[in-house]
């Protein structure tokens, strides 16, 4: 989000802040204006030029009024005056020099909306950085932004700048379901054994790689799959309104081997549950129904803190490179946890949401 300082607001702080004034050309002395700007309330006009200091009696009119403007500040560059209260939107001509006349410069100024094409408006600089240090990012995008106001019109000098960082936060959107998407489920154990049931059923489960672990997984290999079958009935207990514990134990054969990299050595593992210990993996979590939108009946279902355990060392087989077959069994142990940690991700977070007709389920949007 940008925060851009107001032109006029900005032209008022340099003003009373003082400018340093540059070198007056002596052969020059002509009042010359440059260019003006106006406050959006309609109070403040100030005037761009050069010998302003020259003149020894400075004076600022508007056409249509009698009386000169009040002169709030000056110096040889810049006359910051104050409007005449009530002063309509309008064009106008302002004229700068000495009250008695014969030195002076007029320019159109246009006050208000209304009126020709007044000068164009300052230019603003964004930097990504304040004082070296950049500003706050998320996912490559610049949440704050350095804002530098300058304008065309102002005579090379030494300003006072205000530099600003505005942070802001970056908050994605709200996802939105209309009311009356999703069919009420009812919040009971039948419920969450049918939708365990649909996310437990027999499949492939893919083996992502992971080449950071010792030992890597998959990382010389497409994507290899292990087959996973749930064993038996799940055991679920209700644990609070909207909330039930479940477990359940699965079976988990891999499809085809995996590779598994050792200190730049490459042999493979195949997995199958039954070969030792445990015959089956163990699944344990809560399974939590809400409501999207909160208006409605509980209509979603969300199985959440999924833990896998269960999987042996010994459910492994390694054949390949001697070094890497003798890291790997060493490690198998390690690779089980991997291996848990993975599917538990397969299950973790999956939600269900009540379906309309003869289906309970459907993927939630």
């Amino acid at each position: 989000m940008r925060r851009f300082v107001r032109f006029a607001a900005c032209l008022l702080s340099l003003a009373f802040a003082g400018f340093a004034t540059p070198a007056i050309a002596q052969n020059s002395p002509q009042v010359v204006v440059t260019s003006a700007s106006t406050d959006s309330k309609l109070a403040v006009l100030v005037i761009f030029g050069r010998n302003f200091a020259r003149v020894k009696t400075l004076q600022v009119s508007l056409s249509g009024f009698t009386a000169p403007l009040t002169i709030a500040a000056s110096n040889d560059t810049q006359i910051t005056t104050l409007l005449p209260t009530g002063i309509s939107p309008g064009s106008y001509w302002a004229t700068v020099g000495e009250a008695k006349g014969g030195n002076e410069d007029k320019i159109a100024v246009t006050i208000g909306a209304q009126g020709p094409q007044g000068v164009p408006g300052p230019a603003f600089t964004d930097f990504s950085t304040f004082n070296g240090t950049p500003c706050f990012t998320f996912q490559g995008v610049v949440l704050g932004r350095i804002v530098v106001n300058s304008s065309p019109q102002v005579i090379p000098g030494t300003y006072p700048v205000t530099i600003n960082c505005v942070v802001t936060q970056f908050v994605p959107p709200p996802i939105t379901t209309p009311p009356g998407t999703y069919e009420p489920l009812a919040a009971t154990s039948g419920t969450v054994l049918a939708g365990l049931t649909q996310l437990t059923a027999p499949q492939d489960f893919p083996v992502f790689s992971n080449c950071s672990g010792l030992p890597s997984i998959n990382c010389n290999l497409p994507t290899t799959f292990v087959h996973a079958a749930p064993v038996g009935s799940p055991s679920i207990a209700q644990t609070g309104p909207l909330s039930f514990g479940f477990t359940l134990e699965m079976t988990l054969t891999t499809v085809s081997p995996v590779s598994l990299t050792v200190f730049g050595s490459t042999c493979f593992a195949t997995l199958d549950t039954s070969r030792s210990g445990s015959p089956t993996m163990h699944v344990a979590g809560t399974a939590v129904f809400d409501s999207d939108p909160a208006v409605d009946p509980p209509n979603r279902i969300t199985m959440t803190n999924v833990a896998f355990t269960g999987i042996d060392a010994a459910d492994f087989s390694f054949t390949g490179d001697a070094t890497c077959v003798s890291q790997a069994t060493a490690g198998a142990s390690q690779a089980a946890t991997l291996f848990e940690q993975q599917f538990a991700t397969h299950l973790n977070g999956a939600r269900l949401c009540g379906a309309p007709g003869p289906a309970l389920f459907e993927q939630c949007q």
